[in-house]
């Protein structure tokens, strides 16, 4: 579960406390594009600390360094249009090569929030965007975002395509392709707001898997199967939607995961056949 954070302008109203905000919920690397760079800053986290609780359980407490979230908000975000994901690791290692955005060349870059299935999961080094960022660096840009669009109705995430097109004073402007994003007033795309929130505290997602509601939940003790990975996904999904129906159909679903019980469909399957290398 990562996140996506865009603008496509430079007067956007993105600040300082919450890039901090989306670094401290997210300990597997920070990525930023914008348009003062001419290639992406990526970075990972120190060292986690661990924290004690009141429960016995512990705490992970992600932190980067400030000095440098301070050059990067300065230089790269403030007064720029820019993309910044946040990583939440499920596949692949943790280091600066599965960080996002992916440059797929000719001053585009690419960007997930999801888990992908098939083909995308069959390397222990690199993660599942990454490999699809292989893809898409390959294909015909033409056929780029009807494949996303396809992938995110079939529940595999969301996506953003972020690019840097030359104008007619010679200057660049942003174009974004996304899909499931939401743009809120601070003139930003968000793939979800969950780094506004303690998602590990009462009555967030944990609340699910049973745990008390005074708990705080080290994310090590988060199910790391599949089937509960892509629960969590269809939770996120049930957020995003204004329409009832929807909603109740993602939560049920994502009931009949954690119960262990089949889907009558696979939703989830192998698709690379859908797009052309």
């Amino acid at each position: 579960m990562c996140v996506i954070v865009a603008s496509d302008v430079n007067h956007h109203t993105f600040d300082r406390e919450e890039l901090e905000q989306v670094a401290n919920t997210y300990p597997h690397g920070l990525g930023i594009m914008s348009t003062a760079l001419d290639r992406p800053i990526k970075l990972l986290p120190l060292p986690i600390k661990k924290q004690g609780s009141s429960k016995g359980w512990s705490v992970e407490k992600t932190t980067y360094d400030p000095q440098v979230l301070d050059q990067v908000f300065a230089s790269a975000i403030q007064g720029q249009a820019f993309l910044l994901h946040g990583r939440q690791a499920t596949h692949g290692l943790i280091d600066t090569n599965n960080i996002h955005p992916f440059n797929l060349g000719n001053k585009t870059y690419f960007a997930h929030n999801g888990i992908l299935q098939g083909p995308y999961w069959q390397n222990a080094l690199k993660s599942d965007s990454a490999i699809l960022a292989e893809v898409l660096a390959k294909c015909d840009p033409v056929q780029r975002m009807p494949y996303l669009e396809q992938l995110t109705k079939l529940g595999h995430g969301k996506f953003i395509v972020w690019q840097q097109i030359i104008n007619k004073n010679q200057t660049f402007d942003v174009m974004i392709d996304q899909t499931g994003h939401t743009l809120e007033p601070n003139g930003c795309y968000y793939s979800n707001t969950y780094h506004k929130f303690d998602l590990y505290d009462v009555g967030g997602t944990c609340k699910a898997y049973g745990y008390d509601d005074d708990q705080l939940i080290d994310r090590d003790a988060w199910p790391s199967d599949d089937r509960s990975f892509a629960a969590i996904e269809l939770l996120e999904d049930a957020l995003s939607v204004a329409n009832i129906v929807r909603m109740r159909a993602y939560i049920k679903e994502a009931i009949s995961l954690l119960r262990g019980e089949e889907e009558e469909e696979d939703r989830r399957g192998d698709y690379s056949n859908m797009i052309s290398i």
